[in-house]
């Protein structure tokens, strides 16, 4: 594979990854403009370490349970602030609910990271870029005697 086609490989990485992260950007804001909060109790009988169970109720007074992904740490019977969304589809949603952790890590990790390596791989791509054209400059001039 040529050097330039390494670095437009760095670049359509990048715009991937970066496109991925803004649209779950985007799909979080309308989470959030649209989420009620509550407050839900982290389950002292969780299975996983970082991956536990938060147990809340709805406004409407159903209860609902969700398991956290691990950007939070916390402990068994700790009090948390939770988004959620109530009527959604069955068929997506087992009880018609989806919800998260009320904290910024939790809502924002993943398009965080995502975009983070993607500037990353826009950066590799721009300084592979940059050191191509300096040696094409350069290699005449060393190969003379």
């Amino acid at each position: 594979m040529g050097e330039g086609r390494r670095i437009v490989l760095f670049f359509a990485v990048a715009g991937c990854l970066l496109v991925v992260a803004l649209v779950l950007s985007l799909v979080r804001l309308h989470f959030i403009h649209h989420a009620k909060s509550a407050e839900g109790i982290v389950n002292p009988v969780s299975t996983g370490g970082t991956h536990v169970t938060i147990e809340f109720a709805t406004a409407s007074g159903k209860k609902s349970w969700f398991i956290t992904s691990g950007e939070v740490a916390t402990h068994p019977g700790q009090s948390v602030q939770v988004l959620y969304r109530e009527g959604l589809n069955p068929s997506w949603y087992p009880d018609g609910v989806d919800a998260c952790m009320a904290s910024p890590s939790s809502l924002w990790y993943l398009p965080a990271r995502l975009a983070v390596l993607g500037g990353g791989f826009f950066v590799v791509g721009m300084w592979g870029s940059r050191i191509e054209r300096l040696v094409r400059a350069l290699r005449p001039r060393l190969r003379k005697p």
